[in-house]
């Protein structure tokens, strides 16, 4: 892995810059911890590298402590953003920090990212034009389905129409349920028809009864006025009613001497 920076770093001192670029992975930066003038013999501590990058996000990594030297190896997590990033070295001795040196990470934008399209833009218009053109078909379907669907149905996405809409009251299954309604009406009016059919049958029978056995019973009773044994000359009348609800033939004879 090549070097890319050797630099002297004293605490407290003046804070140095590192050029690095934009997803540059695997990059060694040796670093010399000082104490002033002095190396700072580092034997028995451990470093762990730190920094907070544009966008909010941090990156923490350890150092390889060797002697007076820090090596930080960057990572895709320490370079994936551009721009200059405050970074620090922690000094540690087991878990207390014993001193601090900061760096300023300078992460270059990348003039060409991986993925990145070769080509000019009149090259890219055909395809945004089919995109555009196979965007708009879909949505033309989308919406002859929706047309489809309330006409079917009267609904659109599972939803009833509305009295403003055109299909309201105006689509296939409105059609069909007044279809079946009026059948079911035809069909109840035909059972009503017959049994009209069948009272008015029975009427007749009754009818026709009761006119028979009222001409029985005008002569019967004519047969009983002549066998009267007063001398009396009767005259009168009969007539008949018909009770229509209990079919019942009532004869009113009126006799007058």
């Amino acid at each position: 892995m090549p070097t890319i920076k050797n630099i002297d770093i004293t605490p407290g001192g003046s804070t140095p810059i590192i050029h690095v670029s934009q997803g540059d992975i695997g990059r060694q930066i040796k670093v010399n911890i000082k104490d002033g003038s002095d190396h700072f013999d580092l034997s028995g501590y451990t470093a762990k590298v730190a920094g907070t990058k544009p966008s909010g996000l941090g990156y923490s990594l350890d150092g390889v402590v060797s002697g007076h030297e820090v090596t930080i190896v960057t990572t895709a997590e320490m370079t994936d953003e551009s721009g200059s990033i405050l970074s620090e070295i922690r000094i540690k001795s087991g878990n207390t920090t014993i001193g601090t040196a900061n760096f300023i990470l300078a992460v270059e934008r990348n003039p060409h990212p991986d993925g990145t399209t070769d080509g000019s833009a009149d090259a890219l218009v055909p395809a945004i034009t089919l995109l555009v053109e196979r965007v708009e078909a879909a949505v033309a379907k989308e919406e002859v389905l929706h047309e489809a669907e309330a006409w079917a149905v009267g609904q659109r996405d599972g939803v009833d129409v509305d009295e403003e809409d055109d299909t309201y009251h105006n689509n296939a299954k409105y059609y069909a349920e007044e279809a079946e309604a009026s059948q079911t009406a035809a069909a109840s009016s035909e059972r009503n028809a017959a049994a009209s059919a069948v009272w008015a049958a029975d009427s007749k029978d009754v009818v026709e009864n009761a006119k028979t056995a009222a001409e029985a019973a005008q002569t019967a009773a004519e047969a009983a006025a002549q066998q009267a044994s007063n001398t009396f000359q009767l005259a009168g009348s009969t007539s008949f009613s018909v009770d229509p609800t209990t079919k019942k033939v009532t004869m009113h004879i009126t006799i007058s001497e």
